[in-house]
């Protein structure tokens, strides 16, 4: 006796149903040992969550940050929140020091910061929440040795400094609103002006 064409049709719904249900079934207990897992992975010690990579990276999850280290556990990366509320970005070398930083404050001042292999930081970019904006750009010992920016009003300066942070030139406005350059001795006197 051969099946009809509505038994057949019927038998392949009832298939399909039985296929969807146990499909169903699966995804939620993937889903349950999985949450169980990562809870698991999250609470049995008072460290980070960890998630390991195919080639030996890892990632660290903390409560307030996420660090990413290479394969020999040394830290090139991380994205966080310092305890005042600042939000971070740090990228560091294969020796584990700040290269690069980007950071956002609480109050809403924008930086990006440049260090030398030994972490000195030797350039930053700015804007601040005074209305003041620059670029810094220090020496191997951290002094600041030339300025471009403006001052809260809006008026321009660059600074050029020594090595014991005296000015040597000044171009830009004053603090009494006059615009000019100076030029000053290793003490700090004024050797020319103009106007």
């Amino acid at each position: 006796m051969e099946p009809t064409l509505g038994a057949l049709l019927g038998r392949i719904e009832r298939l399909e149903t039985a296929n969807t249900r146990l499909r169903s079934v699966v995804l939620a207990a993937f889903a349950v040992f999985a949450l169980l897992g990562f809870t698991a992975a999250a609470t049995t010690s008072n460290g980070p969550m960890i998630i390991r990579g195919p080639g030996g990276h890892s990632i660290h999850i903390f409560g307030d940050y996420i660090a990413f280290e290479d394969s020999t556990g040394t830290s090139r990366m991380s994205i966080g929140l310092t305890p005042n509320g600042d939000s971070m970005i740090d990228v560091r070398d294969h020796n584990g020091k700040t290269r690069a930083r980007f950071g956002l404050s609480s109050s809403g001042a924008a930086l990006l910061s440049l260090f030398d292999a030994s972490g000195t930081e030797r350039t930053y970019v700015g804007s601040f929440t005074d209305g003041s904006y620059g670029l810094s750009l220090s020496d191997r010992s951290g002094v600041e040795r030339a300025y471009l920016g403006s001052s809260s009003a809006d008026n321009p300066q660059l600074r050029l400094r020594d090595t014991t942070k005296t000015d040597r030139v000044f171009l830009g406005y004053y603090k009494d609103g006059t615009f000019g350059e100076t030029i000053y001795s290793s003490t700090g006197s004024s050797l020319w002006h103009a106007p």
